[in-house]
């Protein structure tokens, strides 16, 4: 493996600066997750930007996850987590961080922590298709006969850098974010064959969620006609993709 670095703050500074002159998008992404259980909610974050620093186009990545609160209860904001650090090249995943005693502890790597269990949940497309039993999005006594009070929310905010617009717009569709801020560059621009690849794979992920809520609710019988449709589809729009990476 080759050896890890981390960029200073200058350098980072000149890496962005740097790539975003050719077409890469430096953003904060935020995501939230809530469910029953308090560890639970925070390490299926961590866990998703765990993933998040490892998908195609990432040059940098890293997340701040806040301390679960206990809805009707107070945040903490001392309590952060640091998860999921990639840098040009190379995957470093940085150390949880939990609350102010987190040198005291021990370290522990994001990616043994970042394990979802089933009593969380992250919002999203990616999220959702896991196996997962815990509160989710529900609101109130919605769900559960626990009620708001047993329900714990946190969420997170991710610094990325990606080497395309579209391979933000992939994560942005595959993980379901919650909100975005896009620090550089000042201006979007992209051919025609980048406009049409990125409309084709809106459309693919679109296709792809459906089918999933689909065979959860069809009878055998149609959801096999219904799998058999999506796979031309997606044949198709692979096949459009291809062609237009081709013509570039």
């Amino acid at each position: 493996m080759a050896e890890q670095k981390k960029y200073s703050q200058k350098e980072l500074e000149r890496l962005i600066e740097e790539t975003t002159r050719y077409g890469a998008v430096y953003a904060y992404l935020h995501f939230d997750a809530h469910g029953k259980d308090e560890d639970t909610v925070k390490h299926s974050l961590v866990d998703l930007v765990d993933r998040i620093t490892k998908e195609q186009g990432v040059l940098y990545c890293v997340g701040e996850v806040l301390e679960p609160y206990r809805r009707g209860g107070a945040l903490k904001p001392e309590g952060n987590a640091n998860a999921g650090e990639k840098e040009t090249g190379k995957v470093k995943l940085a150390d949880i961080e939990s609350g102010q005693n987190a040198e005291k502890s021990g370290e522990t790597k994001a990616g043994q922590e970042a394990k979802p269990g089933e009593n969380g949940e992250v919002e999203g497309n990616e999220a959702s298709k896991g196996k997962k039993s815990g509160a989710g999005n529900n609101e109130g006594g919605k769900g559960g006969e626990t009620g708001e009070k047993d329900v714990y929310s946190t969420s997170a905010q991710v610094t990325i850098l990606c080497n395309s617009f579209i391979a933000l717009h992939q994560i942005a569709l595959r993980y379901g974010l919650v909100g975005v801020e896009i620090l550089s560059p000042q201006h979007i621009r992209m051919g025609i064959s980048d406009a049409q690849s990125l409309l084709l794979n809106a459309s693919q992920a679109s296709q792809e969620f459906t089918a999933y809520i689909l065979q959860k609710v069809l009878p055998p019988e149609e959801r096999e006609k219904m799998e058999e449709k999506v796979r031309r589809r997606a044949d198709l729009a692979r096949q459009l993709i291809e062609k237009q990476a081709e013509k570039k």
